[in-house]
Protein backbone atom coordinates (compact mmCIF):
# COMPACT_ATOMS: atom_id res chain seq x y z
CA UNK A 1 0.00 0.00 0.00
CA UNK A 2 1.29 3.47 -0.91
CA UNK A 3 0.10 6.61 0.83
CA UNK A 4 -1.77 8.87 -1.57
CA UNK A 5 -0.50 11.92 0.31
CA UNK A 6 3.18 11.46 1.26
CA UNK A 7 3.98 8.39 -0.93
CA UNK A 8 5.14 6.40 2.09
CA UNK A 9 4.79 2.61 1.87
CA UNK A 10 4.98 2.07 5.61
CA UNK A 11 1.61 1.58 7.30
CA UNK A 12 1.19 0.33 10.86
CA UNK A 13 -1.83 -1.20 12.56
CA UNK A 14 -3.88 1.46 14.38
CA UNK A 15 -6.94 -0.41 15.71
CA UNK A 16 -9.73 -2.76 14.70
CA UNK A 17 -13.37 -1.74 14.50
CA UNK A 18 -16.46 -3.46 13.05
CA UNK A 19 -14.28 -6.33 11.88
CA UNK A 20 -12.05 -3.98 9.85
CA UNK A 21 -8.37 -3.26 10.41
CA UNK A 22 -7.45 0.42 10.34
CA UNK A 23 -3.89 1.18 9.24
CA UNK A 24 -2.04 4.45 9.80
CA UNK A 25 0.61 5.92 7.52
CA UNK A 26 3.82 6.34 9.50
CA UNK A 27 4.62 9.45 7.49
CA UNK A 28 1.60 11.76 7.46
CA UNK A 29 -0.75 9.89 9.82
CA UNK A 30 -3.61 9.39 7.36
CA UNK A 31 -5.81 6.38 8.19
CA UNK A 32 -6.90 3.69 5.73
CA UNK A 33 -8.96 0.52 5.96
CA UNK A 34 -6.93 -2.61 5.48
CA UNK A 35 -9.38 -4.08 2.95
CA UNK A 36 -10.73 -2.31 -0.17
CA UNK A 37 -14.22 -0.87 0.00
CA UNK A 38 -16.92 -1.32 -2.66
CA UNK A 39 -17.19 1.50 -5.16
CA UNK A 40 -19.81 4.17 -4.55
CA UNK A 41 -20.00 3.69 -0.78
CA UNK A 42 -18.56 7.04 0.27
CA UNK A 43 -20.37 8.79 3.11
CA UNK A 44 -22.76 11.52 2.03
CA UNK A 45 -22.17 14.74 3.92
CA UNK A 46 -25.05 16.56 5.58
CA UNK A 47 -25.52 19.01 2.69
CA UNK A 48 -28.07 18.55 -0.10
CA UNK A 49 -27.48 19.37 -3.76
CA UNK A 50 -29.64 22.52 -3.80
CA UNK A 51 -27.93 23.93 -0.74
CA UNK A 52 -24.46 23.07 -2.06
CA UNK A 53 -25.23 24.78 -5.36
CA UNK A 54 -26.23 27.94 -3.52
CA UNK A 55 -23.14 27.77 -1.30
CA UNK A 56 -20.93 27.36 -4.37
CA UNK A 57 -22.42 30.49 -5.93
CA UNK A 58 -21.83 32.39 -2.67
CA UNK A 59 -18.25 31.16 -2.54
CA UNK A 60 -17.61 32.20 -6.15
CA UNK A 61 -19.07 35.64 -5.46
CA UNK A 62 -16.92 35.97 -2.32
CA UNK A 63 -13.80 35.25 -4.35
CA UNK A 64 -14.89 37.44 -7.27
CA UNK A 65 -15.28 34.56 -9.74
CA UNK A 66 -17.94 34.41 -12.46
CA UNK A 67 -18.65 31.74 -15.02
CA UNK A 68 -20.12 28.27 -15.56
CA UNK A 69 -20.25 25.90 -12.61
CA UNK A 70 -21.34 22.37 -11.79
CA UNK A 71 -22.43 20.42 -8.68
CA UNK A 72 -21.25 16.82 -8.84
CA UNK A 73 -22.25 13.71 -6.94
CA UNK A 74 -19.33 11.56 -7.99
CA UNK A 75 -19.93 11.87 -11.76
CA UNK A 76 -17.67 13.72 -14.19
CA UNK A 77 -18.39 17.33 -15.15
CA UNK A 78 -20.55 17.55 -18.27
CA UNK A 79 -19.07 18.83 -21.54
CA UNK A 80 -15.56 19.97 -22.30
CA UNK A 81 -15.81 23.67 -21.48
CA UNK A 82 -13.56 24.91 -18.67
CA UNK A 83 -15.53 25.53 -15.49
CA UNK A 84 -15.11 28.41 -13.03
CA UNK A 85 -16.72 26.53 -10.14
CA UNK A 86 -17.15 22.90 -9.10
CA UNK A 87 -18.81 21.51 -5.97
CA UNK A 88 -18.61 17.89 -4.81
CA UNK A 89 -21.74 16.57 -3.13
CA UNK A 90 -20.41 13.20 -2.03
CA UNK A 91 -17.33 12.67 0.10
CA UNK A 92 -15.46 11.17 -2.85
CA UNK A 93 -12.15 11.90 -1.13
CA UNK A 94 -12.82 8.84 1.01
CA UNK A 95 -12.19 6.64 -2.03
CA UNK A 96 -9.05 4.80 -3.05
CA UNK A 97 -7.40 7.69 -4.93
CA UNK A 98 -8.66 11.13 -3.84
CA UNK A 99 -5.58 12.79 -5.35
CA UNK A 100 -6.54 11.58 -8.82
CA UNK A 101 -10.08 12.89 -8.28
CA UNK A 102 -8.81 16.33 -7.30
CA UNK A 103 -6.35 16.47 -10.18
CA UNK A 104 -9.04 15.58 -12.70
CA UNK A 105 -11.21 18.39 -11.34
CA UNK A 106 -8.23 20.75 -11.38
CA UNK A 107 -7.75 19.97 -15.06
CA UNK A 108 -11.36 21.00 -15.80
CA UNK A 109 -11.23 24.21 -13.75
CA UNK A 110 -10.01 27.41 -15.35
CA UNK A 111 -7.26 29.37 -13.60
CA UNK A 112 -8.77 31.05 -10.58
CA UNK A 113 -11.73 28.68 -10.54
CA UNK A 114 -13.33 27.62 -7.24
CA UNK A 115 -13.63 24.13 -5.80
CA UNK A 116 -16.11 23.50 -2.98
CA UNK A 117 -16.20 20.22 -1.10
CA UNK A 118 -18.58 19.07 1.66
CA UNK A 119 -16.85 16.51 3.86
CA UNK A 120 -16.49 15.27 7.44
CA UNK A 121 -12.89 15.27 8.70
CA UNK A 122 -11.93 13.24 11.74
CA UNK A 123 -10.87 16.24 13.82
CA UNK A 124 -14.16 18.17 13.59
CA UNK A 125 -17.14 17.60 15.85
CA UNK A 126 -18.41 18.41 19.31
CA UNK A 127 -17.56 15.02 20.81
CA UNK A 128 -14.23 14.33 22.47
CA UNK A 129 -14.20 10.54 22.24
CA UNK A 130 -11.47 7.98 21.57
CA UNK A 131 -10.68 7.84 17.86
CA UNK A 132 -11.75 4.21 17.55
CA UNK A 133 -15.14 5.04 19.10
CA UNK A 134 -15.98 7.83 16.66
CA UNK A 135 -19.26 7.36 14.74
CA UNK A 136 -17.30 8.25 11.57
CA UNK A 137 -16.24 4.64 11.25
CA UNK A 138 -19.81 3.59 10.50
CA UNK A 139 -19.32 4.92 6.96
CA UNK A 140 -17.71 2.34 4.66
CA UNK A 141 -14.95 4.64 3.43
CA UNK A 142 -11.40 3.72 2.50
CA UNK A 143 -9.52 6.80 3.73
CA UNK A 144 -10.06 8.91 6.86
CA UNK A 145 -8.45 12.33 6.99
CA UNK A 146 -7.97 15.30 9.28
CA UNK A 147 -8.21 18.88 8.06
CA UNK A 148 -4.46 19.12 7.53
CA UNK A 149 -4.59 16.05 5.26
CA UNK A 150 -7.29 17.73 3.18
CA UNK A 151 -5.20 20.88 2.87
CA UNK A 152 -2.10 18.93 1.82
CA UNK A 153 -4.12 17.05 -0.80
CA UNK A 154 -5.42 20.34 -2.17
CA UNK A 155 -1.89 21.76 -2.39
CA UNK A 156 -0.56 18.61 -4.06
CA UNK A 157 -3.38 18.67 -6.62
CA UNK A 158 -2.70 22.28 -7.64
CA UNK A 159 -5.12 24.24 -5.45
CA UNK A 160 -4.38 27.11 -3.07
CA UNK A 161 -6.16 29.61 -0.80
CA UNK A 162 -7.71 26.72 1.08
CA UNK A 163 -10.34 27.61 3.68
CA UNK A 164 -12.39 25.25 5.84
CA UNK A 165 -15.52 26.21 7.73
CA UNK A 166 -18.29 24.46 9.59
CA UNK A 167 -21.39 24.30 7.40
CA UNK A 168 -23.92 27.00 8.25
CA UNK A 169 -27.32 27.46 6.64
CA UNK A 170 -27.33 30.73 4.75
CA UNK A 171 -23.63 31.28 4.16
CA UNK A 172 -20.52 29.49 2.98
CA UNK A 173 -18.47 31.48 5.48
CA UNK A 174 -18.09 30.38 9.08
CA UNK A 175 -20.25 32.89 10.90
CA UNK A 176 -19.14 31.64 14.31
CA UNK A 177 -15.70 33.16 13.70
CA UNK A 178 -17.29 36.61 13.49
CA UNK A 179 -19.77 36.12 16.33
CA UNK A 180 -19.53 38.21 19.52
CA UNK A 181 -17.62 36.75 22.43
CA UNK A 182 -20.84 36.00 24.34
CA UNK A 183 -22.21 34.01 21.40
CA UNK A 184 -19.03 31.97 21.20
CA UNK A 185 -19.27 31.29 24.95
CA UNK A 186 -22.82 29.97 24.46
CA UNK A 187 -21.56 27.81 21.59
CA UNK A 188 -18.86 26.40 23.86
CA UNK A 189 -21.50 25.56 26.48
CA UNK A 190 -23.57 23.77 23.83
CA UNK A 191 -20.55 21.72 22.80
CA UNK A 192 -20.04 20.78 26.45
CA UNK A 193 -23.67 19.68 26.67
CA UNK A 194 -23.23 17.53 23.58
CA UNK A 195 -20.07 16.04 24.96
CA UNK A 196 -21.67 15.07 28.26
CA UNK A 197 -24.76 13.62 26.60
CA UNK A 198 -27.14 16.21 28.02
CA UNK A 199 -27.97 17.30 24.47
CA UNK A 200 -28.30 15.39 21.21
CA UNK A 201 -27.54 16.30 17.65
CA UNK A 202 -27.58 15.09 14.08
CA UNK A 203 -23.92 14.20 13.72
CA UNK A 204 -23.39 14.51 9.99
CA UNK A 205 -24.61 18.10 9.89
CA UNK A 206 -22.68 19.10 13.01
CA UNK A 207 -19.44 17.69 11.61
CA UNK A 208 -19.81 18.74 7.97
CA UNK A 209 -17.03 21.03 6.82
CA UNK A 210 -17.06 23.09 3.64
CA UNK A 211 -13.60 23.08 2.06
CA UNK A 212 -13.07 25.75 -0.56
CA UNK A 213 -10.00 26.41 -2.70
CA UNK A 214 -8.89 28.09 -5.91
CA UNK A 215 -7.19 26.59 -8.93
CA UNK A 216 -3.96 28.59 -9.11
CA UNK A 217 -0.71 28.00 -11.04
CA UNK A 218 1.74 25.80 -9.12
CA UNK A 219 5.35 27.07 -8.77
CA UNK A 220 8.01 25.34 -10.84
CA UNK A 221 9.91 24.51 -7.65
CA UNK A 222 9.38 25.18 -3.94
CA UNK A 223 10.43 28.56 -2.63
CA UNK A 224 11.22 29.35 1.01
CA UNK A 225 10.58 32.83 2.40
CA UNK A 226 12.80 33.43 5.44
CA UNK A 227 11.47 36.26 7.61
CA UNK A 228 14.16 37.85 9.80
CA UNK A 229 13.03 40.56 12.26
CA UNK A 230 15.95 42.74 13.39
CA UNK A 231 16.21 45.22 16.25
CA UNK A 232 19.46 46.20 18.00
CA UNK A 233 21.41 43.13 16.88
CA UNK A 234 24.69 44.81 15.88
CA UNK A 235 26.82 42.11 17.54
CA UNK A 236 25.18 39.15 15.76
CA UNK A 237 23.34 40.42 12.67
CA UNK A 238 26.15 40.05 10.15
CA UNK A 239 27.03 36.52 11.22
CA UNK A 240 23.34 35.56 11.21
CA UNK A 241 22.52 36.86 7.75
CA UNK A 242 25.70 35.46 6.21
CA UNK A 243 24.88 32.03 7.66
CA UNK A 244 21.39 32.17 6.15
CA UNK A 245 22.65 33.34 2.75
CA UNK A 246 25.34 30.64 2.69
CA UNK A 247 22.90 27.84 3.52
CA UNK A 248 22.36 25.57 0.50
CA UNK A 249 18.79 24.29 0.24
CA UNK A 250 19.26 22.17 -2.87
CA UNK A 251 16.23 22.42 -5.15
CA UNK A 252 14.46 24.86 -2.82
CA UNK A 253 14.71 28.49 -3.88
CA UNK A 254 14.96 30.99 -1.03
CA UNK A 255 14.28 34.65 -0.38
CA UNK A 256 15.37 36.46 2.78
CA UNK A 257 13.08 39.23 4.04
CA UNK A 258 14.82 41.41 6.63
CA UNK A 259 12.51 43.66 8.65
CA UNK A 260 14.58 46.32 10.44
CA UNK A 261 12.72 48.09 13.24
CA UNK A 262 14.63 51.39 13.59
CA UNK A 263 17.50 50.09 15.69
CA UNK A 264 19.43 52.51 17.88
CA UNK A 265 22.76 50.68 18.09
CA UNK A 266 23.91 50.99 14.46
CA UNK A 267 22.24 47.81 13.18
CA UNK A 268 20.29 49.83 10.60
CA UNK A 269 23.50 50.73 8.77
CA UNK A 270 24.57 47.08 8.71
CA UNK A 271 21.23 46.11 7.20
CA UNK A 272 21.44 48.81 4.51
CA UNK A 273 24.70 47.27 3.31
CA UNK A 274 22.67 44.34 1.93
CA UNK A 275 20.47 46.51 -0.29
CA UNK A 276 20.48 45.09 -3.81
CA UNK A 277 21.90 41.75 -2.70
CA UNK A 278 20.31 38.95 -4.78
CA UNK A 279 17.68 37.06 -2.83
CA UNK A 280 17.46 39.72 -0.08
CA UNK A 281 14.54 42.09 0.47
CA UNK A 282 14.78 44.85 3.06
CA UNK A 283 11.88 46.45 4.92
CA UNK A 284 12.63 49.44 7.16
CA UNK A 285 10.09 50.35 9.82
CA UNK A 286 9.81 53.93 11.05
CA UNK A 287 9.77 52.92 14.72
CA UNK A 288 10.14 49.75 16.81
CA UNK A 289 6.71 48.21 17.41
CA UNK A 290 7.75 44.77 18.62
CA UNK A 291 9.01 41.52 17.15
CA UNK A 292 5.50 40.31 16.35
CA UNK A 293 4.73 43.41 14.32
CA UNK A 294 7.99 43.01 12.38
CA UNK A 295 7.23 39.35 11.62
CA UNK A 296 3.75 40.29 10.46
CA UNK A 297 5.25 42.79 8.02
CA UNK A 298 7.57 40.10 6.73
CA UNK A 299 4.73 37.61 6.28
CA UNK A 300 2.81 40.11 4.17
CA UNK A 301 5.83 40.51 1.88
CA UNK A 302 6.57 36.76 1.57
CA UNK A 303 6.13 35.24 -1.89
CA UNK A 304 7.39 31.70 -1.25
CA UNK A 305 5.18 28.65 -0.89
CA UNK A 306 6.97 27.92 2.40
CA UNK A 307 7.77 30.30 5.27
CA UNK A 308 10.37 30.12 8.04
CA UNK A 309 10.93 32.61 10.86
CA UNK A 310 14.59 33.30 11.69
CA UNK A 311 15.97 35.60 14.41
CA UNK A 312 19.29 37.41 14.05
CA UNK A 313 20.70 36.41 17.44
CA UNK A 314 22.60 33.14 16.72
CA UNK A 315 20.61 31.16 19.32
CA UNK A 316 19.52 28.68 16.62
CA UNK A 317 21.47 26.82 13.92
CA UNK A 318 20.63 27.25 10.23
CA UNK A 319 21.91 23.73 9.61
CA UNK A 320 18.57 22.56 10.99
CA UNK A 321 16.76 23.97 7.94
CA UNK A 322 16.92 20.66 6.07
CA UNK A 323 15.22 18.71 8.86
CA UNK A 324 12.60 21.43 9.34
CA UNK A 325 11.67 21.57 5.65
CA UNK A 326 11.61 17.81 5.01
CA UNK A 327 8.10 17.14 6.47
CA UNK A 328 6.66 20.03 4.41
CA UNK A 329 8.33 19.01 1.17
CA UNK A 330 7.23 15.39 1.67
CA UNK A 331 3.59 16.47 2.24
CA UNK A 332 3.66 15.03 5.76
CA UNK A 333 2.82 18.27 7.56
CA UNK A 334 1.48 21.78 7.06
CA UNK A 335 3.05 23.28 10.19
CA UNK A 336 6.42 22.40 11.75
CA UNK A 337 7.89 23.47 15.09
CA UNK A 338 11.62 23.24 15.75
CA UNK A 339 11.56 21.97 19.32
CA UNK A 340 14.46 22.61 21.67
CA UNK A 341 13.24 19.99 24.11
CA UNK A 342 12.75 16.75 22.17
CA UNK A 343 14.27 14.04 24.35
CA UNK A 344 16.88 16.30 25.96
CA UNK A 345 15.87 19.45 27.83
CA UNK A 346 17.98 22.38 26.59
CA UNK A 347 17.94 24.61 29.65
CA UNK A 348 18.13 28.37 29.50
CA UNK A 349 21.28 29.15 31.46
CA UNK A 350 21.99 32.84 32.00
CA UNK A 351 25.50 33.50 33.28
CA UNK A 352 25.45 34.78 36.86
CA UNK A 353 21.63 34.68 37.07
CA UNK A 354 20.53 31.19 38.22
CA UNK A 355 17.19 32.43 39.64
CA UNK A 356 16.33 34.16 36.37
CA UNK A 357 17.21 30.98 34.49
CA UNK A 358 14.93 28.97 36.77
CA UNK A 359 12.13 31.52 36.32
CA UNK A 360 12.32 31.29 32.52
CA UNK A 361 12.39 27.50 32.50
CA UNK A 362 9.46 27.20 34.89
CA UNK A 363 7.57 29.77 32.82
CA UNK A 364 8.19 27.72 29.69
CA UNK A 365 6.76 24.60 31.35
CA UNK A 366 3.72 26.50 32.65
CA UNK A 367 2.76 28.26 29.42
CA UNK A 368 3.39 25.13 27.37
CA UNK A 369 0.96 23.30 29.64
CA UNK A 370 -1.60 26.12 29.24
CA UNK A 371 -1.46 25.97 25.44
CA UNK A 372 -1.61 22.18 25.38
CA UNK A 373 -4.71 22.20 27.58
CA UNK A 374 -6.42 24.95 25.56
CA UNK A 375 -5.63 23.34 22.20
CA UNK A 376 -5.78 19.64 23.15
CA UNK A 377 -2.19 19.17 21.94
CA UNK A 378 1.05 17.67 23.26
CA UNK A 379 3.61 20.22 22.13
CA UNK A 380 6.97 20.38 23.88
CA UNK A 381 8.09 23.81 22.60
CA UNK A 382 5.35 26.02 21.11
CA UNK A 383 7.46 29.14 21.73
CA UNK A 384 10.41 28.11 19.61
CA UNK A 385 11.64 30.65 17.07
CA UNK A 386 11.65 28.03 14.32
CA UNK A 387 8.07 28.01 13.07
CA UNK A 388 7.91 26.70 9.50
CA UNK A 389 4.73 26.27 7.47
CA UNK A 390 3.06 26.38 4.08
CA UNK A 391 2.28 30.03 3.39
CA UNK A 392 -1.19 28.95 2.26
CA UNK A 393 -1.93 28.03 5.88
CA UNK A 394 -2.10 31.78 6.64
CA UNK A 395 -4.95 32.31 4.19
CA UNK A 396 -7.88 33.95 5.95
CA UNK A 397 -6.10 34.50 9.27
CA UNK A 398 -5.79 37.93 10.92
CA UNK A 399 -2.90 38.61 13.28
CA UNK A 400 -3.00 41.41 15.87
CA UNK A 401 -0.19 40.75 18.36
CA UNK A 402 2.90 42.96 18.17
CA UNK A 403 5.34 41.70 20.77
CA UNK A 404 6.46 38.21 21.78
CA UNK A 405 2.83 37.22 22.23
CA UNK A 406 2.82 36.77 18.46
CA UNK A 407 4.49 33.38 19.08
CA UNK A 408 1.36 32.40 21.00
CA UNK A 409 -1.00 33.86 18.41
CA UNK A 410 0.60 32.11 15.44
CA UNK A 411 0.53 28.69 17.13
CA UNK A 412 -3.01 29.08 18.49
CA UNK A 413 -4.53 30.20 15.20
CA UNK A 414 -2.74 27.61 13.06
CA UNK A 415 -3.76 24.80 15.43
CA UNK A 416 -7.34 26.07 15.60
CA UNK A 417 -7.45 26.14 11.82
CA UNK A 418 -6.69 22.42 11.83
CA UNK A 419 -2.92 22.01 11.55
CA UNK A 420 -1.36 19.66 14.07
CA UNK A 421 2.21 20.83 14.85
CA UNK A 422 4.90 18.43 13.66
CA UNK A 423 7.88 18.83 16.00
CA UNK A 424 11.48 18.44 14.81
CA UNK A 425 14.43 18.54 17.21
CA UNK A 426 16.77 21.52 16.69
CA UNK A 427 19.94 22.88 18.27
CA UNK A 428 19.80 25.79 20.68
CA UNK A 429 22.21 27.94 22.70
CA UNK A 430 20.49 30.53 24.90
CA UNK A 431 21.77 34.05 25.38
CA UNK A 432 21.42 36.29 28.43
CA UNK A 433 20.05 39.81 28.80
CA UNK A 434 23.60 41.10 28.71
CA UNK A 435 23.99 39.45 25.30
CA UNK A 436 20.84 41.06 23.92
CA UNK A 437 17.80 39.05 25.10
CA UNK A 438 14.69 41.25 24.86
CA UNK A 439 11.76 39.37 26.43
CA UNK A 440 10.40 41.43 29.32
CA UNK A 441 9.67 39.37 32.43
CA UNK A 442 6.89 41.71 33.54
CA UNK A 443 5.53 43.30 30.37
CA UNK A 444 5.37 40.07 28.39
CA UNK A 445 5.01 37.10 30.73
CA UNK A 446 2.29 38.64 32.90
CA UNK A 447 0.04 39.24 29.88
CA UNK A 448 0.46 35.89 28.13
CA UNK A 449 -2.17 33.97 30.12
CA UNK A 450 -4.91 36.47 29.24
CA UNK A 451 -3.61 36.56 25.66
CA UNK A 452 -3.88 32.77 25.37
CA UNK A 453 -7.46 32.71 26.66
CA UNK A 454 -8.50 35.63 24.43
CA UNK A 455 -6.97 34.10 21.32
CA UNK A 456 -8.48 30.68 22.04
CA UNK A 457 -12.00 32.15 22.04
CA UNK A 458 -11.44 35.00 19.59
CA UNK A 459 -11.94 35.11 15.84
CA UNK A 460 -9.46 33.47 13.50
CA UNK A 461 -9.92 36.21 10.94
CA UNK A 462 -11.85 37.24 7.89
CA UNK A 463 -10.93 35.75 4.58
CA UNK A 464 -9.67 38.31 2.04
CA UNK A 465 -12.12 38.82 -0.80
Amino acid sequence: MECVLCDSRKFVFAFKIAGQHLLQCSGCGILARGTPQPAGTAERAGVEREMLERLLQEEMALRGVRGPSAVLGGESPPGERALMGVALLDDVLGGDDPLATLRSLRARLAEGGVLLLATSPLDVGPLRVPLAASPSWQAPRHLYMRREHLHLLMLKAGFAEVWMARERVGSAADRSERAPLAARAVSAAVRLGLQTGLMHYERRRMTTVLVSARALPAPDKPKLSIVMPVYNERATFRDSIEAVLAKDLGQVEKELIVVESASTDGTTELVRAYAGRPGVRLIFQESPRGKGHAVREGLKAATGSLVLIQDADLEYDVEDYDALLEPLLAHRAVFVLGTRHAGEWKMREFSGAPLLSLFFNLGHVFFTMVLNVLLHERMTDPFTMYKVFHRDALYGLDFVCNRFDFDHELVIKLVRKGYRPHEVAVNYASRSYGEGKKVSVWRDALTWLWTDLRLRLGALGRRPH
